[in-house]
């Protein structure tokens, strides 16, 4: 409610306002739905004259019918106008239709719109402009909080909050429900009821209806005749737009019985009926008629009010009363559906109930929900197409997740053997699983959610005449159009099926070459995978038949294994040995200190002397490391005595492991280029730095190979180095 615009001081509206509750027991303002002051009853008009030195003010008031009235309180009132008249109106606003009410706030004669003549404080009011309306039962009100004054501190909070509060007056013995909810999500509301019209005892107080809500709800039993103030407020001190509901219950259930046979549709009419209960998505201010339905046999039970002319809401309950078992309010349209699961001969109650104030006729359709739904027939392959939208949601698999609707089909293995059952091409992300026998709950033979991206895949070994129940399922509530391919692999057929890599002269596109092969016939053996025993060897990077190498793959071999003092050996491009860069009769000095290369430690670095021996025309360098993160490795040659340095390779290689191979400024490939398993960095490779910094220097003295780990937390070891010097 807006702030009033007075004529008076603050001060003196507010010693007014106690004037009249203490005098007349009316607060200022009582009457949200007052005519204006020129329009009261009668034409009346009212004056008044105060003394403000006296402790007894006196008002007076005429009517045209000559009838008057006076009162007397022993309060003070402060002087406001200039002419001493403590007269004032207040401007006050109806927060359900934006209304506007002039009341005097001296003026005995304002009452309550409930019809109530008095009104006193209990301690919970902190202001005076209770009651602001009235409410029916049922009733649906569109109310505000927003701009209005925190009267009540109820027990379940409010304190503070902006609030509004309105009267009812109960038609019938019988239980009021009153529910508040946020139309906007801008105020948290609670709802609060007390006796009598805005002074009486709390009797019932509510913030939450539970935790997965902010909205209110609050019930009082109240007999015909008795009227409540229920005050809506807020959990902070936001204000804003709140919705009520009132609900008045009362009626009998069951009002039928629907039998024990389906299917079977029931139709009805709410137009005339009761409000006897309602369910947790809706129904609490419509009427609803109560069935009773027991189960002829166990299964899941769907249940529609499809043909119905108003918005239904539908729910069941485990007797009149009982616990809540399923509830919807709209099944993609105005109309409902639910989905029960029941044992045999369980009874349930089924409840047609109205959105809101709506009533119309309806159809109360239930079913027997079969599983499985259908059969696959037919030679293989074949594929069942459909859809689980408007299924339910009969079974899961040990790989599924929530509650997403299912569509299961029987199938008959015609022979031994292995048959495939996907989703490919599927519209949703599915999960396929399968149970032994005719069943939805049978044995699980295999499960699985993600074979084919969001699309499924299960492989079962059946023996003849072996029956399976095969259930395409959604993951979470994923539901859709969906394909369900079966086939069964049968090598030979020419055709490549799952778990087949090529069938009869069908190779799927594949040869030598894709295969990593030289070149050569690629073959589809009796097993239906490749024969690659036509195929040439050399050529793939791999050491394998009749190569003695292959690329920069050597084999473990070096110029020394080959009977030279020295150099770097390479690969020709027929996988043979290439020895032109080996050599004898240059200097050829090796260490092997297996030292552990680690990157939480220092540096690891092995020293190799050379005596006296010349002048460097040329220097090459073997390294054989194993790692398991080759692309941790800095590795650097250092002529200790000379202040030289070269780098041999710098982080290349991310991920993949060891390193064997040579260094040359002559060599046919670089760290990095093949990065290939089982050895990460090999070959005759050129170093990232130059050799040629050592040429024409002195070989005489300590040559170092420093080896860093410069990430971690992967390890290895400086398995052996080499260092081949060739003297001008």
């Amino acid at each position: 409610m807006a702030h009033p615009t007075l004529s008076l001081t603050d001060s003196s509206v507010r010693r007014l306002c106690l004037l009249s509750l203490l005098a007349l027991g009316t607060a200022c303002g009582d009457d949200a739905t007052a005519t204006t002051s020129d329009e009261s009853a009668g034409d009346s008009t009212s004056t008044g004259s105060t003394d403000p030195t006296s402790a007894t003010s006196t008002t007076s008031t005429s009517s045209t019918e000559d009838t008057s009235s006076t009162s007397s309180s022993t309060a003070s009132v402060d002087e406001s106008s200039s002419s001493g008249s403590a007269e004032a109106s207040t401007t006050m606003v109806d927060p359900t239709d934006g209304s506007t009410t002039m009341v005097d706030p001296t003026d005995a004669s304002s009452s309550s719109s409930s019809g109530a003549e008095e009104s006193s404080s209990t301690g919970t009011m902190m202001g005076t402009e209770c009651p602001y309306g009235e409410v029916m039962s049922p009733d649906l009100l569109n109310a505000s909080t927003a701009g209005q004054d925190s009267e009540f501190t109820n027990s379940c909070g409010g304190g503070g909050a902006p609030d509004v509060s309105y009267t009812l007056t109960a038609p019938a013995d019988g239980t009021y429900f009153f529910t508040a909810t946020s139309p906007d999500g801008v105020v948290d509301p609670l709802v609060a009821v007390y006796d009598g019209t805005c002074g009486g005892p709390e009797l019932a107080c509510n913030e939450d209806i539970d935790g997965t809500t902010t909205a209110a709800r609050v019930s009082a039993a109240l007999t015909m005749g008795q009227t409540v103030t229920v005050v809506l407020d807020g959990f902070s001190l936001v204000g804003g737009a709140i919705d009520l509901e009132v609900a008045f219950f009362e009626g009998t259930c069951p009002d039928g019985e629907v039998g024990d046979i389906v299917p079977v549709t029931q139709m009805g009419s709410t137009v005339d009926g009761d409000n006897t209960t309602f369910g947790s998505c809706g129904g609490t201010t419509g009427n609803d008629d109560q069935w009773t339905f027991t189960a002829p046999q166990a299964g899941i039970y769907t249940v529609d009010t499809l043909g119905s002319d108003f918005d239904t809401v539908l729910y069941a309950l485990d007797g009149c009363g009982g616990t809540e078992l399923m509830c919807n309010d709209d099944a993609g349209d105005m109309t409902s559906r639910i989905n029960v699961t029941l044992a045999e001969g369980e009874e349930v109650i089924f409840v047609v109930d109205g959105a809101d104030l709506e009533s119309g006729n309806y159809n109360l359709n239930v079913e027997l929900d079969a599983c499985p739904d259908f059969e696959i027939l037919g030679a293989l392959p074949t594929t069942e197409s459909g859809t689980t939208v408007g299924e339910v949601d009969s079974s899961s698999g040990s790989c599924s997740f929530g509650d997403a609707p299912d569509v299961a089909y029987t199938f008959t293995a015609p022979e031994d053997g292995t048959y495939i059952f996907d989703t490919e091409g599927s519209a949703f992300d599915t999960v396929l699983y399968a149970f032994d026998g005719a069943t939805c709950d049978g044995t699980e033979l295999a499960c699985n959610d993600q074979a084919i991206g969001s699309q499924s895949r299960i492989v079962l070994d059946l023996v003849a005449d072996q029956e399976i129940t095969v259930v395409v399922d959604g993951w979470s509530t994923a539901q859709g159009a969906y394909d369900l391919n079966v086939t069964s692999p049968e090598c030979g057929n020419g055709n490549i099926e799952f778990g087949e890599a090529c069938d009869t002269d069908d190779l799927d596109g594949q040869s030598c070459a894709s295969q990593g092969f030289g070149g050569g016939m690629l073959a589809c053996d009796a097993s239906c995978n490749f024969d690659a025993s036509g195929c040439d060897t050399c050529g793939n990077g791999t050491v394998e038949g009749a190569d003695e190498c292959d690329g920069v793959a050597l084999g473990s071999m070096n110029c020394q294994d080959l009977g030279f003092d020295g150099g770097s050996l390479d690969c020709g491009a027929d996988c043979t040995y290439d020895t032109g860069e080996c050599a004898n009769g240059i200097i050829a000095l090796c260490s092997s200190p297996g030292a552990v290369i680690d990157g939480a430690f220092p540096t690891t670095t092995d020293t190799i002397n050379v005596p006296d021996a010349g002048t460097i025309a040329d220097v090459d360098v073997f390294v054989d490391i194993t790692h398991t993160w080759a692309g941790d490795l800095d590795i650097v040659l250092s002529a200790d005595d000379l202040g030289l340095s070269t780098d041999l390779v710098l982080d290349v290689c991310s991920s993949t492991d060891d390193l064997y191979g040579f260094f040359n400024d002559e060599g046919t490939t670089t760290p990095g280029a093949n990065c290939d398993e089982p050895i990460a960095i090999e070959g005759n490779m050129i170093p990232q730095g130059s050799m040629a910094t050592f040429d024409g220097m002195s070989v005489t003295g300590d040559w170092s190979l420093q080896v860093t780990d410069d990430a971690g937390p992967d390890n290895g070891v400086l398995n052996e180095w080499c260092l081949y010097v060739t003297l001008e």
